[in-house]
């Protein structure tokens, strides 16, 4: 496998992962999405990557207005 093959690869690897609720909730979000549609698989795993990322911050401060 060569290293342009990578992001495809994981891209369905983790996405393989998210649990459908999420996933719904990564398809209403706007800032999820590229403007336009792209193929470029390592656009779309940056894109889930940030949208992970972004999700798991609002996590952490909800749970520490919560006291967790």
């Amino acid at each position: 496998m060569t290293y342009d093959k990578y992001p495809a690869m994981l891209f369905s690897l983790v996405e393989s992962c998210i649990p459908e609720e999420m996933l719904s909730v990564r398809l209403r979000n706007p800032t999820s999405r590229m403007k336009g549609t792209t193929d470029k698989h390592s656009d779309k795993l940056n894109l889930l990557l940030s949208f992970l990322r972004s999700e798991a911050e609002g996590e952490e401060i909800s749970m520490s207005k919560v006291g967790l």
